[in-house]
């Protein structure tokens, strides 16, 4: 797509969209890619791309840095929470 880059690739369309929103609530335009197929049957499962404009990749970038640095990791639900022994 000429005149969007790629951010980063979300796991799922969930987290996609979650980003996507964090992007836009900040001012920058973004929108999802699907890797291999779209879902036509609901949230899709597979991976996506996260697109944003080339004038404004690199305020995503740092923003985008921002949010994995204060946000904690995910973690599996089966896991209890670190530092519960």
């Amino acid at each position: 797509m000429e005149g969007w880059e790629h951010l980063t690739t979300a796991p799922d369309q969930t987290i996609g969209e979650m980003l996507k929103a964090m992007l836009e609530e900040a001012g920058v335009v973004a929108m999802l890619e699907p890797e291999d197929a779209v879902s036509f049957l609901g949230v899709s499962a597979i991976p996506v791309r996260l697109m944003v404009p080339a004038e404004q990749a690199a305020v995503a970038r740092q923003l985008l840095e921002e949010f994995e640095a204060t946000e904690p990791a995910w973690q599996d639900e089966d896991e209890p929470p670190a530092g519960d022994d």
